[in-house]
């Protein structure tokens, strides 16, 4: 695996949509994954995001969203009859982009079943909440370093232009 530096590199992001949406035990709510997405693409880091949804949530979305935060619809069809299809997509295509998880369901990372890829993606979650409407990203610690980092570097590029 090739660590990401903290330079112009895009950081792959799979987003399990359906675990956003249900969010707090409360019907889904769409609006709970855009702000989620916003989050993303605001962030100081480049991330380049997969959104991981079930066939029947297509009509839940506009495709304004889609566009607006640079995100790739993947809509996994065949989830009626095995629920964790999804999971299972958004899951192991971030271990194949060499990418990132974004899912607050801990038991996701059971799907694999290799014990050295295991105990690297248990490190791979991105957790996230919400508080007074607003997202709040929980990264792990490898991306909490780069953000910091990131931070640091650009304002001290700011500094010497000035």
């Amino acid at each position: 695996m090739q660590s990401k530096g903290i330079g112009n590199s895009t950081i792959t992001v799979c987003v399990d949509g359906n675990n956003v949406g249900y969010y707090g035990g409360k019907p889904f709510e769409v609006n709970q994954i855009a702000l989620l997405l916003s989050k993303l693409k605001t962030h100081i880091l480049d991330f380049s995001v997969k959104l991981f949804l079930p066939h029947g949530r297509k009509n839940s979305f506009n495709d304004d969203t889609i566009e607006a935060n640079r995100v790739d619809l993947h809509l996994v069809s065949g989830t009626w009859l095995d629920r964790k299809k999804d999971d299972q997509y958004c899951l192991y295509h971030a271990i194949g982009m060499d990418g990132y998880y974004l899912s607050n369901d801990r038991k996701m990372i059971n799907y694999v079943r290799d014990p050295s890829l295991k105990a690297i993606f248990e490190e791979r979650r991105i957790g996230y909440s919400f508080r007074n409407g607003v997202a709040h990203l929980h990264l792990p610690p490898e991306l909490k370093a780069k953000s910091l980092l990131r931070s640091v570097s650009e304002r001290g590029i700011k500094e010497v232009i000035k």
